[in-house]
């Protein structure tokens, strides 16, 4: 008897990056970066942890583009994916240029101090 084996495929649903970036939105709010994992923000998404990897390589990229879709940041829906950053320095920069000109954001503000 043989056997054949099909590697499947991981696609990346286009509906899902959305319900991806508001559940890491609401995660890192209630959690903050340090205290939230992948796997809370996947089971908030109603997606398996490895999909969320499918969008986002790192937790650090995640939390960039969770909060540039919070900024209502077009660009994140154009990226490559999936998203990574290279240095952490730079996200922290980005990040926190990105919440002091925005006054709308006190809660996610929160998170960085956290």
């Amino acid at each position: 008897m043989t056997y054949v084996f099909i590697a499947m495929s991981r696609t990346r649903a286009p509906h899902r990056l959305p319900d991806i970036l508001r559940a890491a939105t609401a995660v890192f709010i209630a959690q903050g970066h340090r205290g939230a994992r992948i796997e809370d923000i996947a089971g908030r998404a109603s997606v398996a942890p490895g999909t969320v990897h499918l969008y986002a390589r790192t937790k650090e990229a995640l939390f960039d583009l969770a909060v540039r879709d919070a900024r209502h940041d077009a660009s994140v829906y154009q990226e490559s994916l999936p998203y990574s950053i290279s240095d952490r320095a730079d996200i922290i920069g980005r990040v926190w240029l990105r919440l002091n000109s925005v006054a709308d954001l006190p809660r996610l503000r929160l998170v960085l101090v956290t």
